[in-house]
């Protein structure tokens, strides 16, 4: 949260249940489109919130490559100023 603070405004979540809440929508939405790019689909809901529900199955490794996948694209929508 520290890494992209002024662009992810909230984390909150229950087990694998997760919501990004972002600064603003045309951010939310560009990130939701970056990842679905890279293979990693993410619900964009009230315009802002990311939400992540992996299944419940998950092998380490592609939680990693979805963490992986979900933090470039926060970088580069924050690199291009939101």
């Amino acid at each position: 949260q520290e890494e992209f603070a002024g662009l992810v405004t909230d984390v909150r979540g229950k087990g694998l249940l997760i919501a990004l809440e972002l600064a603003d929508g045309h951010a939310a939405a560009k990130v939701q489109e970056e990842c679905l790019k890279h293979g990693l689909l993410i619900n964009l809901t009230q315009k802002k919130v990311l939400r992540i529900f992996p299944a419940l199955n998950i092998a380490k490794e592609e939680m990693k490559e979805g963490l992986f996948i979900l933090k470039h694209a926060l970088k580069g929508c924050w690199g291009r100023g939101k």
